[in-house]
């Protein structure tokens, strides 16, 4: 884990000392980010002759509950807990790969979407990302020479930090983003 993302997770540890907290580094436990026929138990998919992804995830969420154990086990994490924050260091405007490829599959068809068949309905969703020029200069409009060309990362990341969570049924909890991994120590505080 990166050293600002280890800052961030001792600073959330700290302040819900009170709760359990559950890290889930999707580079260390070996995430396959690649949406495929894998993620269903063989034998069991709807239709074998002619796969159409959507349709083999709403048949496992409606009928066989026939997933993958390494994706149930994304979903049953998603299940037990109140609150997701999904840490990440921003990537060309959006996700690194790896992360993406966990909303890709967890992102489940009669699972997780849309809100009137979510499970998750009710919980809370976070994105928290580490940026590399400054806070300000990241989260505020800005002249086109800015990094982003002047836009605020945070409109470049609403649709996961918004729209993802409505469709989910979840309730979007404000993003946090921090920047500038050369910034003096008590910025960095």
């Amino acid at each position: 884990m990166l050293g600002v993302e280890a800052a961030l997770l001792e600073a959330v540890r700290l302040a819900r000392d009170a709760a359990v907290l559950v890290v889930d580094d999707l580079v260390k436990i070996g995430w396959n980010p690649v949406g495929s026929e894998k993620d269903f138990i063989p034998g069991k998919l709807k239709h074998t002759d002619n796969f159409d992804y959507q349709t083999e995830q709403g048949h496992a969420a409606d009928v066989t509950g026939a997933f993958a154990p390494d994706l149930q086990e994304q979903l049953d994490l998603v299940d037990w807990c109140d609150l997701v924050i999904h840490q990440f260091p921003i990537y060309w405007w959006s996700v690194p790969a790896i992360h993406k490829g966990w909303f890709d599959r967890c992102l489940v068809w009669h699972y997780s979407y849309p809100a009137n068949k979510s499970k998750w309905v009710g919980k809370q969703w976070m994105i928290s990302t580490t940026v590399g020029p400054p806070t300000r200069m990241a989260s505020h409009p800005g002249p086109e020479t800015n990094p982003g060309a002047g836009i605020p990362y945070q409109n470049l990341l609403a649709p996961l930090g918004l729209g993802t969570p409505l469709m989910c049924g979840m309730q979007p909890v404000p993003m946090f983003m921090v920047g500038h991994p050369t910034a003096a120590p008590e910025e960095k505080q």
